[in-house]
C-alpha cells in the first residue's frame, strides 16, 4: 500500500461509516464530530502514512503526526 491508495482507502471507510466527507481547502475533508466542528483534512492523513500501520504508536504520536505546521 502506498499513500494514496491509503488516502482513498480512509476515505472509502469514511463514505462507508458516513461521515461527512467534503471538499473543503485544500482537499477532502472528513467530519468526525459535527457539534465541535472536528475534521480531518487528507493533509493530515497523509502525515499519518506510514507510521500509522505501526501497532505500537501511540495517541500522543499520531497528533504530532498530524500538526499543523
Amino acid at each position: 500500500m502506498n499513500v494514496d491508495e491509503f488516502v482513498k482507502k480512509v476515505f472509502e471507510i469514511a463514505d462507508e461509516l458516513e461521515y461527512c466527507v467534503e471538499l473543503r481547502r485544500p482537499g477532502r475533508s472528513i467530519c468526525f464530530n459535527k457539534t465541535s466542528d472536528k475534521w480531518l483534512s487528507e493533509h493530515h492523513i497523509r502525515a499519518l502514512f506510514p507510521a500509522i500501520l505501526d501497532p505500537e504508536l501511540s495517541d500522543r504520536d499520531i497528533r504530532l503526526c498530524t500538526r499543523t505546521t
